[in-house]
């Protein structure tokens, strides 16, 4: 045993239960400022860290107090100190928005694959979270993307090949750990062949489990082997053909202890997804789930949809340590496990890497790497300054729980405007039902071109009939600002460009590439 165990072993010894249970918990952080009523929930309830959400950032400045006190809270406690967790995934769920850089996002990088661009990125967020406060990002998303109306994944995957997403998640953490941050893979053993969000219910995944286990759990397993895991996030997905029973993976011992831990040899942290998504609140009390979630082989909780639904963990947690369901061995290797981790997160901030790369250049340089033009069959491509051109957007909203674009105005007219001379600007918000059709071609009359945007068309199956509609009428061009699943429903007249994303700096390269061409 060396000298780092020993500290470890002896931290445990002196411990009381509750500061033991506690370790097996992340909360939701509360409010922008450390409120007494919060103070006095720190101080109660000793778990194991927070996680930081939108509700708690108004600026830089103000989260590295908020961080730093929560930390100051826990150190005069004589506690370890707290992970401090964000999704800060990039793309579609940037729970900083414009507070840090902006990035097109995974699937973007996965259309650039560059792994140097991928490394950039990662140094860049590592080092902007450390600075904020946060020690931990809940990413990346390693799912393969392998079913095309995935309603909860689709562009937060590096891709559909395994093989890519091992290759950029492990440039992705290198630049993590280098920026000072630790990480999360997640949503292990794969949700990216699903049709469910598991915010709203329990998630199937059909597939055998040698399918599963070859292709989707294949990155997971690849980057356990490499020592790039420092925890590894459970999904709550049920895998059929491979559980013998029904249950999400978060609660399954075969998915946690005998796949995870005996097969792959992973000795590091294992986190569940959040305990208050329907998937999980729809069949099982807070307390069962957190329980059998630890005696499936799991560590830390994530218990982020109230203060009630935390104590209420906390207090079925101690009363089974209590009673001896939990064991004091079994509670032990956790703990043992996460005091280990948290020694790494301060060695991580302590090694990281001076960051000398510029955020605003490296996503630019992967804006313009990623951007993929399908086809171009009538040549509309570059548009010319004097063409007349309507600009059709859907107006971007949450499609899930994991998602903040909601709400954010895509600017592709206005970088448009910049360059061509007259153009026509027609917003439609995203819908089930047929579109006016016949109305919305009336205003097009005037118009030699039409740019329209389209956001998971395989989900929003009126907005391709749309496409095609206007298509014969008029020249075409379609840009897939989100998921590039629609691209065969879409008419082969169309010329058909694959954005990923309609965050600034993407539609700035994407004005350049209708304008000017490739």
């Amino acid at each position: 045993m060396n000298a780092t165990e020993r500290n470890i072993e002896q931290c445990i010894k002196n411990m009381t239960l509750e500061e033991k249970v506690g370790q097996l918990l992340i909360g939701q952080a509360e409010g922008k400022i450390v409120q007494d009523d919060f103070r006095t929930f720190i101080q109660r309830y000793p778990i194991a860290g927070y996680r930081i959400a939108g509700q708690n950032i108004a600026s830089l400045p103000q989260m590295s107090q908020f961080n730093a006190e929560i930390k100051k809270m826990y150190r005069d406690r004589g506690l370890p100190d707290p992970i401090l967790g964000s999704d800060q995934e990039a793309g579609s769920l940037s729970v900083f928005g414009n507070l840090m850089t902006t990035f097109p996002g995974n699937m973007a990088l996965g259309a650039a694959g560059d792994e140097m661009l991928c490394y950039q990125q990662g140094l860049i967020m590592g080092k902007e979270l450390i600075e904020a406060g946060i020690n931990l990002v809940f990413a990346p998303v390693v799912d393969v993307n392998i079913e095309k109306n995935n309603p909860v994944i689709g562009m937060r995957s590096f891709g559909d090949d395994p093989d890519l997403v091992t290759k950029m998640a492990g440039a992705m953490i290198d630049g993590f750990h280098d920026g000072g941050l630790a990480c999360s893979l997640k949503h292990y053993p794969g949700h990216g062949c699903t049709k469910i969000d598991t915010h709203e219910n329990l998630a199937v995944n059909d597939q055998s489990k040698e399918a599963v286990l070859g292709i989707e759990a294949k990155p997971f397993h690849e980057l356990v082997a490499s020592g790039a895991a420092d925890t590894v996030m459970v999904s709550h997905v049920f895998y059929s053909k491979w559980q013998s029973e029904e249950l999400p993976a978060v609660l399954s011992a075969e998915i946690i202890q005998d796949e995870l831990r005996d097969h792959q040899g992973y000795t590091g942290v294992v986190l569940s997804d959040d305990m208050g998504m329907g998937a999980i609140m729809a069949h099982y009390s807070v307390g069962e789930a957190v329980f059998r979630f630890i005696m499936a082989g799991g560590d830390i909780a994530l218990v982020n949809r109230s203060r009630e639904d935390l104590i209420a963990a906390f207090d079925y947690l101690l009363e089974t340590a209590e009673s001896g369901r939990l064991s004091e061995r079994r509670l032990n290797e956790s703990v043992y496990r996460i005091l280990a981790f948290k020694q790494n997160l301060r060695r991580y901030r302590q090694k990281r890497t001076e960051v000398t790369v510029d955020g605003a250049k490296t996503a630019d340089a992967i804006s313009k790497a990623s951007l993929t033009l399908i086809r171009d069959p009538k040549q509309l491509l570059p548009i010319a300054k004097n063409k007349k051109t309507a600009v059709i957007l859907p107006v971007q909203k949450n499609l899930t729980a994991a998602d903040t674009t909601g709400g954010k105005h895509c600017r592709l007219a206005e970088f448009l405007n910049q360059s061509l001379m007259d153009i026509k600007v027609i917003n439609l918000r995203l819908q089930e039902a047929p579109h006016d059709t016949e109305s919305l071609l009336a205003q097009l009359e005037d118009y030699e071109r039409v740019i329209i945007g389209t956001i998971n068309g395989i989900r929003f199956p009126s907005h391709v009939a749309l496409v095609n509609r206007i298509c014969q009428e008029k020249p075409v061009i379609a840009v897939m600002l989100r998921d590039p699943y629609e691209a065969p429903l879409i008419a082969e007249e169309a010329a058909l460009i694959a954005a990923y994303s309609a965050c600034d700096v993407q539609m700035k390269n994407l004005a350049a590439l209708l304008t000017k061409g490739v």
